[in-house]
């Protein structure tokens, strides 16, 4: 059999491995057409074609622009869609993000940019729901958290 096999709805196609993949599975999930998106972020349709084909790297004022257009810039970058989080992470994640939102600054005092704050809540967020085991024991170390940075 010649060409790319039929679509079957019992056999879906494996969830999309790269960004650009997943850039364009988004654009496509929003009803908007390459040039429509590329006109939003500011950026030559051919730059978006390379993003989508993997062959030029997403700058971090153009994932702002993603999140202004309601792009799920959690599922572009990480593979993870935001919506689908527990309500427990969800509650979580909006913590977290809260948190950062009262310390823009790296442990140097210097101010991070939008990417990375992005980056290290991420990572952050990671950290508290895989490292501990209970409910209580992640509101715990959250708690603590906070309570020392308002101190």
């Amino acid at each position: 059999m010649a060409g790319r096999p039929r679509k079957n709805p019992e056999f879906p196609p494996p969830p999309p491995e790269t960004l650009g993949e997943r850039l364009r599975d988004e654009r496509v999930r929003l009803g908007l057409t390459q040039e429509h998106l590329a006109e939003i972020l500011g950026v030559a349709l051919s730059a978006l074609q390379n993003y989508e084909q993997g062959r030029n790297t997403l700058k971090t004022p153009v994932l702002e622009r993603l999140r202004r257009a309601k792009v799920d810039v959690d599922y572009v970058v990480y593979g993870r869609d935001a919506a689908a989080l527990e309500p427990l992470d969800a509650d979580l994640w909006e913590r977290v993000k809260a948190w950062d939102a009262a310390n823009p600054n790296d442990a140097d005092g210097k101010p991070l940019n939008e990417y990375s704050r992005y980056q290290r809540v991420t990572l952050f967020y990671r950290w508290l729901r895989e490292d501990s085991g209970s409910q209580g024991e992640v509101e715990e170390r959250l708690s603590k958290l906070l309570r020392s940075r308002a101190a």
